[in-house]
């Protein structure tokens, strides 16, 4: 069964360091998601007042994706929305999700965690 976590908050990325160079030396993505590229964008791209919102998805207890997530407000028809962009996205990278398998379970329980 997969498993979904998020953590919040620019510090947290770290702590993923190692499932994500296991991810991706274990297939073909794009280098916009490795995580070098991706904190190098979250630092010169995210905004002050941006969180970072990192969604984990997990079968068994191991770590088969990670989609780093920017949360930025915008105002619109008067509300303030939150829009949810993936970090490899600010800099109209090539742009690909770091996930072990693309599979109805696993992208039903990434959506949901967006949801």
């Amino acid at each position: 069964m997969v498993v979904a976590e998020i953590l919040h908050g620019r510090a947290r990325i770290t702590e993923l360091q190692a499932d994500w160079d296991r991810l991706m030396g274990a297939g073909d993505y794009e280098p916009s998601v490795s995580f070098e590229w991706t904190v190098a964008l979250m630092e010169s791209h995210v905004q002050e007042d941006d969180d970072i919102a990192c969604i984990i998805l997990k079968r068994a207890g191991v770590v088969i994706g990670i989609v780093p997530l920017v949360l930025r407000a915008a105002k619109m028809f008067g509300q303030t929305m939150i829009t949810a962009s993936p970090v490899s996205e600010l800099s109209n990278t090539h742009s690909d999700l770091l996930l072990e398998e693309v599979s109805e379970s696993v992208l039903t329980v990434l959506i949901d965690a967006l949801y």
